[in-house]
């Protein structure tokens, strides 16, 4: 193997840790609810956010907007899990990514749980050296809803590949 194509593998190598490290940071971010460490995860230009019923963004801000309502109050409390990456670098400056995201929301003045799976499917650039989401969409493929009924036990409320959001709960 010439020195050139090892120098071409290791940069892709590191491209692809680099991607995971960003996406890391992005679940870390949502979790914590930095804002701007959300949309630091994003491209400065137009980007297209699809969170379906959540909904759909071509703007950083706007998205983190709508992340900062559904995430303000204190009893609301999310983890978000990305395993499985699939990246593909493309040439030196883009880059795609598939991820298996598990979501778990917890509500306790709602009395809520919610239990979500599905995939993230991102398209990354670099910006300055850095990798950055320009695009990312959001599938869901399981979803359970549970609501604490009046004698405070758990209830399911919605079992399958429904698209609703425990913040939707009254």
């Amino acid at each position: 193997m010439d020195l050139q194509t090892l120098e071409r593998r290791i940069t892709e190598l590191e491209d692809i840790e680099a991607i995971k490290q960003l996406k890391q940071r992005y679940l870390y971010a949502c979790d914590e609810r930095d804002a701007d460490a959300v949309q630091c995860c994003f491209c400065r230009d137009e980007v297209l956010i699809d969170f379906g019923f959540i909904g759909r963004f071509t703007q950083a801000k706007d998205f983190v907007d709508v992340f900062v309502q559904m995430t303000q109050s204190p009893y609301h409390l999310d983890q978000h899990y990305g395993i499985a990456p699939i990246i593909q670098v493309h040439d030196p400056e883009h880059a795609s990514g598939r991820w298996r995201i598990h979501f778990q929301l917890l509500d306790s003045e709602k009395g809520v749980a919610q239990f979500m799976g599905g995939y993230y499917a991102d398209q990354y650039v670099k910006q300055d050296g850095q990798w950055a989401i320009r695009e990312s969409v959001y599938t869901i493929s399981t979803n359970l809803m549970m609501q604490k009924d009046s004698a405070g036990l758990l209830q399911a409320v919605e079992l399958g590949a429904l698209h609703a959001i425990a913040t939707e709960i009254d």
